[in-house]
């Protein structure tokens, strides 16, 4: 707002936002390639009850025999 126009961004400011819609994509990118294609993801055997993954083994360790 204290620009002389700030209804037009200038050139830094377009090509800021050009590089961060990059690095989005990019990391999008590699999220999808550690889900779907590496298999890394929530653990399916995991409920409500389930403790905290901080406090100790993973739930399908916990199961009750």
């Amino acid at each position: 707002m204290r620009r002389g126009s700030p209804d037009t961004p200038t050139m830094r400011a377009i090509v800021i936002g050009i590089v961060a819609m990059f690095f989005g994509l990019i990391a999008s990118w590699l999220g999808g390639e550690l889900v779907y294609r590496m298999s890394v993801g929530v653990d399916f055997d995991a409920h409500v009850d389930s403790p905290s993954s901080l406090s100790g083994p993973p739930a399908k360790e916990n199961k009750k025999a």
